[in-house]
């Protein structure tokens, strides 16, 4: 097929898939592949729309919604290399963040503003090597008004790391984390093949956890709870399903979930007295009636007190119970405990272990959480 010259402004009629120039020209991008910065000027197109339909959160942040088989047609690509376009475009270079919304729904992407975080983190001058070493700003980026005599910086490329923030995002740290338990390096060497399906993995854990912590617990204490709740939590349902491996469950003995209650319960109180003022927490404890009349102060403690206890014992009966039903099937029904008693280990074992797991947490998250909501 032919195709004829341009003649004049023909060009302008075309629509077009707008690529930053900062993408191609500075040198924080050179290692970005070419396909990435393609599917980011495609998402860049589709957040443009998404502006103009209002699709915003409770923050006035913009998102889109592009599943993988779209990006995967407008593209035109496998589904593998789509799933690593994004992870680079989140991962390494944090262009976009994704976040879960549920079961059986599309992720919320969103398109970060590339020129207001290269302004923000000083990185809006850059040399142009392939021109004389002439100047250049990022385009969209304002020149301030101010006098004559300001100076313009003149940005190292060494100094290209201002663009990301100086300490990690919370997402970030739990993505580490979960490749340093899941000791993922490892299980990459290993699996080969598997890789992009163990980051999908990941990536779900993370995406998990951080949604069920941030809407439970707030902005304030997910942050710095989220290792603690993900440990325990890790620990307890580990514990609760070892009767799947012939093991006494740790969690079938009082002294390990007394020991988990009680640390629950110095988290609250910890967190209680850095967070609420003394005047205040009074006056919680001698509600219903007015701070100068504590007459309900004595029920208001044991119930702090009880605190620790329920969680503990709840823990404990559930998991002991348990414990108990499957020696009495194996002692009383040893002749006949053949194939039927693995119903009985999926429920009691692997079903109830996983419930009081995140009975355990949740209620964890709710007292802690509610110490920073108070405040």
């Amino acid at each position: 097929m032919e195709y004829p010259y341009f003649k004049g402004l023909e060009a302008d009629r075309y629509s077009f898939y707008r690529v930053p120039k900062a993408l191609v020209k500075a040198d924080l991008f050179q290692k970005m592949s070419g396909d990435a910065k393609l599917l980011y000027a495609v998402l860049l197109d589709r957040m443009s729309l998404s502006i103009k339909n209002g699709w915003q959160d409770k923050h006035g942040n913009a998102y889109i919604i592009c599943t993988i088989e779209e990006v995967m047609d407008s593209i035109h690509c496998a589904r593998q290399k789509a799933v690593k376009l994004l992870d680079e475009l989140e991962q390494e270079f944090r262009l976009i963040e994704r976040r879960r919304q549920g079961l059986c729904k599309p992720n919320l992407l969103y398109v970060k503003d590339l020129y207001a975080g290269l302004s923000q983190s000083n990185y809006w001058k850059y040399e142009n090597h392939t021109s004389g070493g002439m100047k250049n700003e990022l385009p969209g980026v304002p020149k301030s008004n101010g006098s004559n005599t300001e100076k313009i910086n003149k940005t190292d490329n060494s100094e290209t790391d201002l663009i990301y923030p100086a300490e990690l995002q919370e997402e970030e740290q739990y993505r580490r984390y979960f490749k340093e338990a899941l000791e993922l390096e490892i299980l990459e060497q290993g699996y080969p093949a598997d890789k992009t399906v163990l980051y999908e993995i990941l990536e779900l854990l993370v995406e998990k956890l951080e949604g069920i912590v941030y809407s439970t617990m707030g902005k304030k204490a997910a942050p710095i709870f989220a290792n603690y709740i993900l440990t325990i939590f890790m620990f307890i349902f580990l514990s609760n399903i070892s009767g799947l491996f012939g093991l006494r469950p740790p969690t079938a003995d009082y002294g390990t979930t007394f020991a988990l209650g009680l640390i629950t319960f110095f988290l609250i109180h910890i967190t209680q007295f850095k967070n609420i003022p003394g005047k205040q927490i009074w006056k919680d404890m001698c509600s219903p009636l007015p701070p100068w009349l504590p007459i309900w102060l004595p029920i208001n403690l044991i119930s702090e007190i009880a605190v620790p206890i329920s969680l503990s014992l709840r823990l404990f009966a559930n998991v002991l119970s348990g414990t108990v039903m499957m020696a009495l099937v194996y002692g009383l029904l040893s002749k006949l405990a053949v194939i039927w008693p693995a119903a009985l280990h999926l429920y009691f074992d692997l079903f109830s272990g996983a419930i009081q797991t995140y009975v355990f947490c949740m209620l964890t998250m709710t007292y802690i959480g509610q110490n920073y909501e108070a405040e």
